[in-house]
């Protein structure tokens, strides 16, 4: 690591964009520990808790690893911890992907299947998208680490999106076809987004540089 600098975990459990994460995080000069080690995770001064893949598959490796009661101890820590894509969604309370599984509960709310019912809009939904701030939570959006991106165009990969239960950590949302969808959230030292920072070009890496000096 850099002399002076705080350590960044990004979570190791077999189901995140590993690579291209600790990449960006290089363009950014900002090395990054790669690991699953529960010592390593909580000795950290900042998570990355990444994710793609299917919600149940993410909760049973995260259990086999003995990290899901991990991440809760260090999100109650009140460490930042930036969930991205999977990583967002299991933040939530439940999933009907593939079945019913349970998961942080971080925030209330439920993964639910995007409805696609025209063309050319069809699942999943892969590219680029617009994200627009929540109207009711602007200030939140003005103070949190995707301030830069209003109106901007972030990289989507998911079929499934969050159904939150609790609109006051809302910061953002992203239109597709007849779905108006839930694209960042945040709730004290956590925050949650549905795209894929590290895919996202120069508006994307703002986020990875904005978690870093919101550490430092």
């Amino acid at each position: 690591m850099r002399p002076n600098k705080k350590t960044i975990a990004i979570l190791d459990y077999g189901l995140g964009n590993l690579r291209s994460i600790s990449n960006a995080f290089k363009k950014l000069g900002v090395d990054v520990l790669v690991t699953s080690n529960p010592t390593e995770v909580m000795a950290s001064n900042g998570l990355i808790f990444p994710g793609v893949g299917a919600f149940g598959a993410a909760c049973n490796e995260l259990i086999k690893l003995n990290l899901f009661s991990l991440l809760k101890e260090y999100i109650n820590s009140r460490k930042p911890v930036l969930g991205i894509c999977l990583g967002m969604q299991l933040l939530f309370t439940d999933s009907e992907e593939n079945g019913y599984h349970i998961g942080l509960d971080v925030i209330k709310g439920s993964v639910k299947k995007l409805a696609v019912t025209f063309p050319p809009y069809k699942l999943p939904h892969i590219g680029w998208n617009r994200i627009n701030v929540y109207s009711d939570n602007r200030k939140k959006f003005d103070e949190s680490i995707i301030k830069h991106l209003e109106q901007e165009h972030q990289y989507f990969i998911h079929s499934y999106y969050v159904q939150c239960d609790e609109s006051e950590h809302v910061l953002a949302t992203c239109d597709y076809g007849d779905n108006s969808f839930v694209c960042a959230v945040k709730k004290n030292n956590v925050v949650g987004v549905q795209f894929h920072p590290e895919k996202s070009g120069e508006a994307g890496l703002k986020v990875l540089k904005e978690f870093v000096e919101y550490i430092e």
